[in-house]
């Protein structure tokens, strides 16, 4: 554990590392790029959900969490009572949050990983990782602004979501943390606004024009061309 670490970090940081006692999980903490999560060891990867169950227990958690729309006050507010980063219960938040949101984690102005809630996950809403900071969200303003900040604006949901439909709004509370060139951006919004559309088994999104046609009772078959 570094000892100039945040104490919320270091907390985290424990229970991490409990996580790999009680799992029987070794260590692996090479040096890998910030932006490169998809490459850290699995033995490190499966040990975060551990520790933010630790620092975070579901049922506590469900029963502290105010039952409002989200704001910096409520994460904040949330962040405090579970002794965490704000960007940890502001991720906790969108991954057990009966609205629509999600939570996005961006690095040198590139998206790192995403956490979507249920709802969001059952209509197949996607945010690429490794994608550029969308151009019109409220992440890219700040970010080009180089300054540390808090910002929560209305936009389209089209700007972050990808093959959305059109037309539809939601809320975007963005920080950026300057010296790491780090930005996260909070998204929600009513489940009402939440577009009507089917998925495959694999979570991805059906498209209209996916869909088998409609039978007419004729056979396609033979064409009018010929072979000779």
């Amino acid at each position: 554990m570094n000892s100039l670490e945040i104490q919320e970090r270091q907390r985290f940081t424990i229970c991490h590392e409990i996580a790999h006692i009680l799992l029987d999980l070794p260590s692996s903490h090479e040096e890998v790029p910030s932006w490169a999560y998809a490459k850290r060891h699995p033995n490190e990867v499966a040990c975060d959900p551990f520790a933010v169950e630790l620092l975070m227990p579901y049922q506590q958690w469900l029963s502290t969490v105010p039952k409002e729309e989200p704001s910096l006050e409520l994460i904040q507010y949330m962040a405090d009572e579970f002794g965490t980063s704000f960007p940890a219960a502001a991720s906790r938040f969108a991954s057990l949050s009966d609205i629509p949101c999600a939570f996005v984690t961006m690095e040198r102005g590139y998206v790192r990983y995403t956490t979507r809630s249920l709802q969001l996950k059952r209509v197949g809403a996607w945010i690429s990782p490794r994608s550029s900071i969308p151009s019109d969200s409220v992440a890219h303003r700040l970010r080009t602004s180089s300054v540390n900040s808090t910002v929560t604006a209305k936009i389209a949901q089209d700007i972050w979501f990808e093959n959305w439909e059109k037309g539809l709004d939601l809320w975007e509370l963005a920080r950026h943390y300057q010296p790491m060139d780090t930005t996260i951006s909070l998204l929600w919004f009513d489940s009402e606004d939440l577009p009507e559309v089917e998925v495959n088994r694999f979570g991805t999104r059906i498209k209209d024009n996916e869909d088998l046609s409609e039978l007419t009772g004729e056979l396609p078959w033979p064409g009018r061309n010929k072979r000779h």
